[in-house]
């Protein structure tokens, strides 16, 4: 995509990689503050914030800020997954429940991400316009945004004495 938008192979190469490097930030640093609130909601609006604003940065806005958006980028798309492998531990009452929802949630999750670049390669192949794939990618971080607001709520889940899934 960054191609497409007219930077060269090892520049765009450089800023991937720099994106990368910059996710240990947020991948160490968002579960560690996350710990210190039982409402995990404005951590996660804060990351998925910096994905859409790092994501409209490198595909729409003035090239002299590509950078700032490689670090928005990065700092989103590293706090974004901790977050939710913290999530899983967080709202969840036993290790055992724990467990189940996190098989749920990677496996569905894994999948579900792994048609994401074939989707973006079919749409570059069609010649879709940068404008409309980075709508399409921004409508994808509005409808997360949604579902993570549910799930950072301070609410837990738990299996009652008749063995049915509650949330306390």
């Amino acid at each position: 995509m960054l191609q497409t938008r007219g930077y060269g192979e090892s520049e765009a190469g450089w800023m991937m990689g720099a994106s990368v490097m910059v996710q240990l930030i947020s991948a160490l640093g968002a579960p560690w503050l996350a710990r210190f609130s039982r409402d995990q909601r404005p951590a996660l609006m804060l990351v998925l914030g910096c994905v859409a604003a790092g994501l409209w940065l490198l595909l729409l806005g003035p090239t002299s800020w590509r950078w700032t958006g490689v670090v928005l980028l990065g700092l989103g798309q590293g706090g974004c997954f901790s977050l939710a492998l913290t999530l899983i531990v967080l709202r969840t009452a036993n290790s055992r429940l724990a467990g189940k929802l996190s098989g749920l949630a990677q496996g569905g999750g894994y999948t579900l991400a792994a048609t994401g670049p074939l989707a973006v390669g079919v749409l570059l192949q069609f010649d879709v316009s940068l404008t409309l794939l980075t709508t399409v990618l921004l409508l994808i971080i509005a409808v997360s945004a949604i579902f993570a607001l549910l799930a950072g709520r301070n609410r837990r889940l738990d299996v009652d004495e008749t063995g049915r899934l509650v949330t306390r």
